[in-house]
């Protein structure tokens, strides 16, 4: 082979082998085409999963206890307060909405260490409840909640030696979610154990009194996402009334006395001469 045809067949192989890969190149299936794209959805899933987050960050931002505490110091009277305790030890951010909002109102308010206590002064029975109504009202409102109006009625009877109560309450909790860490509470003072006529879904108890010395209570447990009725029953005695009704008892008990005297003879009682 002359060195002319060397040089002409080394730009032929190169062709060849050019070719070859070209088409190597074309038998290789092709890359599929990128996804089509559009707006996105996150799953309804995780949206109920955001919402339920959302809602008990902004109810609770923690551990929360909630008791309301009802006492009835005498016939047609009441005083109601709130205590909200933060298992944090730290005031909540709902706490302090909470107390704000109240603020401007007929309420005392104190706060130490993650425990708001919210008191109202001794009302008329109509009054408290309004009051009371509302600062619920208000303290759902902050935390994100529609819940329906608590029921609250006080009926008395006076019979002169004492007045007959009755009080129902019933509150709508079917729309709170049950979270861990919520306790819900309400307590009645004073109010003894045999009073309890209706307690449901939970069972009021009573509460005990270090040495007797103070009047009794009962704590009533809260179910959130159930209809919670309690029903009390009992008697207020007045003192005014016991006293009138023993003096009558003594004077009927001379008078029945001094006829047996006169029966036996004795006659009417004199002056000794």
């Amino acid at each position: 082979m002359t060195v002319e045809h060397a040089v002409s067949l080394q730009p032929l192989e190169g062709e060849f082998k050019a070719m070859a890969r070209s088409r190597r190149r074309r038998r290789q299936p092709e890359d599929p085409p990128p996804p089509p794209t559009g707006p996105t959805r996150a799953p309804l899933g995780f949206a109920l999963l955001a919402i339920a987050l959302l809602a008990i960050t902004v109810l609770l931002g923690g551990c929360m206890q909630l008791e309301t505490t009802v006492r009835l110091p005498a016939p047609g009277r009441v005083q109601f307060s709130h205590t909200s305790r933060s298992a944090t030890g730290e005031a909540l951010p709902w706490q302090n909405r909470w107390a704000e909002a109240l603020s401007g109102s007929a309420l005392r308010l104190s706060s130490d260490h993650g425990r708001l206590t919210i008191t109202s002064r001794v009302l008329p029975a109509a009054q408290a409840w309004t009051l009371l109504r509302s600062s619920v009202a208000s303290g759902a409102h902050l935390a994100g909640l529609s819940l329906p109006e608590p029921q609250l009625d006080l009926s008395e009877r006076n019979w002169l030696l004492g007045v007959r109560q009755r009080l129902h309450v019933e509150l709508d909790l079917r729309q709170l979610e049950t979270l861990p860490g919520l306790d819900l509470a309400l307590r009645v003072e004073p109010m003894p154990a045999r009073a309890v006529r209706l307690a449901q879904p939970e069972q009021a108890l009573p509460l005990a009194t270090p040495g007797g010395d103070q009047a009794p209570a009962l704590r009533w447990p809260l179910r959130p996402g159930a209809l919670n009725v309690l029903e009390l029953s009992c008697w207020r005695w007045s003192r005014l009334g016991l006293g009138a009704a023993l003096i009558a008892a003594l004077l009927i008990l001379v008078s029945w006395l001094q006829r047996l005297r006169l029966a036996a003879g004795f006659g009417p009682p004199q002056l000794p001469s």
